[in-house]
């Protein structure tokens, strides 16, 4: 697609690109080292618009990029462009319960992600994109949980007063909400902005198909707020 440094200033119409492979594992799949981007009109392809990577959930086991309900018209609405990854998947231990030591397992997703996040740094300029850390966004759905990696992976350990804003949205039992708000409260003394969304209502999958649906209330509007005025504000 080109760089900034010879990108065409041309008005381009929305469009999309599917199955752009960020790494070449031998042995993987293409479809699970690959990314989608839909990109919003642009009267002008060399300024740089804010980039929403949109990481699937599915307990690191199942789920796709595709799953993305009206996401990627809410998005381009708002004039941002929108990535939506793809990464290996752990074989499903409801329908095979073998632990094979060979198999697909933490951290190889969030390695995976890692690299899918590497690529749009490096190449979402030719796209219309601006790479810069702070016109990035990375949203993510639940991956599950499992107690020997639960303290490697948990995101308290990994976070400064260098972090991003985060947004979470407040569901589910009292322990998790506890468990959020304390979590929210760590990042607030680090000085990091943080916004949560009230979705007692949602079950775990409606907080997730929500985000961009027609007449939504309960997470929509939360959602481009915190983008609008914390992340990408004019």
């Amino acid at each position: 697609m080109g760089s900034v440094a010879n990108c065409n200033p041309a008005p381009r119409a929305a469009a999309e690109f599917k199955n752009i492979k960020y790494q070449s594992l031998s042995g993987v799949a293409d479809n699970l080292q690959s990314l989608d981007i839909y990109a919003p009109a642009l009267s002008n392809p060399c300024s740089g618009v804010p980039v929403i990577i949109w990481v699937h959930g599915g307990g690191w086991m199942i789920g796709d990029k595709l799953n993305l309900n009206s996401k990627a018209e809410f998005y381009r609405s708002l004039g941002y462009i929108l990535v939506s990854v793809n990464y290996r998947l752990s074989p499903d231990v409801r329908v095979d319960p073998s632990l094979s030591e060979s198999r697909i397992k933490f951290p190889d997703h969030p390695n995976d992600v890692g690299a899918a996040v590497a690529w749009v740094h490096k190449n979402i300029s030719g796209y219309g994109g601006n790479p810069s850390a702070r016109q990035v966004l990375i949203y993510r759905n639940a991956f599950g949980d499992s107690t020997d990696v639960r303290n490697l992976a948990s995101p308290k350990n990994h976070v400064s007063k260098e972090s991003p804003a985060f947004q979470f949205a407040r569901r589910g039992d009292m322990a998790r909400k506890d468990i959020l708000s304390a979590f929210s409260a760590s990042l607030q003394t680090l000085g990091v902005v943080t916004s949560t969304i009230e979705a007692s209502a949602l079950t775990h999958e409606e907080v997730n198909a929500s985000i961009g649906a027609a007449g939504d209330t309960v997470m929509t509007p939360y959602v481009r707020d915190f983008m609008t005025r914390v992340c990408f504000p004019n």
